[in-house]
């Protein structure tokens, strides 16, 4: 995109690119999930953000999307924005499927400045110094893996929230399972997965963690569910979750605390 195309003249645009409208509202949105501002780094590999929610149960890790993602797409190094993401996503509420977004950010207003059809905004940055500080990277060894489709994840997750407020992830390597489990007071709902019904199944040691359903949906939300999400845990460990979407133009990584479990 031409500066020209979005920018009447007034403002340099730092950063700039085009994008199908789909793709970066369900970035946006997968983001909402945890955190309603976050540091935006755009640079040579695209968008990236990471981010914990306030009572850092959850965090997104290097959450992107990347230079597949755009039609186009410039950015002389990285440069780093706050952005109110649920402002964001309001804003692009009016844009339809297949539409292409054209956006630029202009130091000089410090707006993001968006066009879609007709329909032109310019959102007011926030100083990135005033987000919340990003999470260090975990160096978590965990010793199960599985890839269960989004469809699957989605399932297990809607069926334990029927029950409770809280799930139990567990690992069988001799009955070679994975379960989602959930326990209410007189109820209990439980969706196992068999080594054949995964497309990958790499459980090495007996695991339970428990953890927040009401994370859990939040997080799963805006996961297609065709897509292939990797689920890496242990025993009372945190649990990673990763996917991409979009032919590899959004890449997401999210992890989430376990309840302590008290005897």
């Amino acid at each position: 995109m031409s500066e020209a195309a979005l920018d009447d003249g007034d403002g340099e645009h730092v950063v700039s690119g085009i994008v199908d409208a789909d793709t970066l509202s369900t970035y946006i949105d997968t983001l909402r999930g945890l955190v309603d501002e976050a540091k935006l780094h755009f640079g040579d590999g695209g968008i990236r953000v990471s981010a914990v929610e306030t009572a850092n149960v959850a965090m997104w890790q290097d959450t992107r999307l990347t230079p597949s993602a755009f039609e186009s797409f410039d950015s002389p190094g990285e440069v780093a924005q706050g952005v109110n993401l649920t402002r964001l996503s309001e804003l692009l509420d009016g844009a339809a499927s297949g539409d292409l977004v054209e956006f630029g950010i202009d130091m000089e207003s410090r707006k993001l400045d968006l066009r879609y059809r007709g329909i032109e905004h310019a959102m007011g940055l926030i100083d990135p110094d005033s987000i919340r500080q990003e999470p260090d990277n975990p160096d978590l060894d965990l010793p199960n893996h599985v890839v269960l489709s989004g469809g699957q994840l989605t399932e297990a997750i809607d069926n334990c929230e029927i029950t409770s407020d809280h799930l139990w992830l567990r690992g069988n390597p001799d009955a070679e399972t994975v379960t989602f489990a959930a326990e209410g007071d007189i109820d209990e709902t439980v969706v196992t997965y068999s080594d054949a019904e995964c497309e990958r199944f790499d459980v090495n040691a007996d695991a339970e963690s428990v953890f927040s359903i009401n994370y859990l949906v939040d997080m799963v939300a805006e996961i297609p569910t065709d897509a292939a999400v990797a689920v890496h845990f242990g025993d009372e460990f945190p649990a990673w979750f990763e996917y991409d979407a979009f032919d590899g133009g959004l890449e997401v990584t999210g992890l989430l605390a376990p309840r302590i479990q008290t005897s």
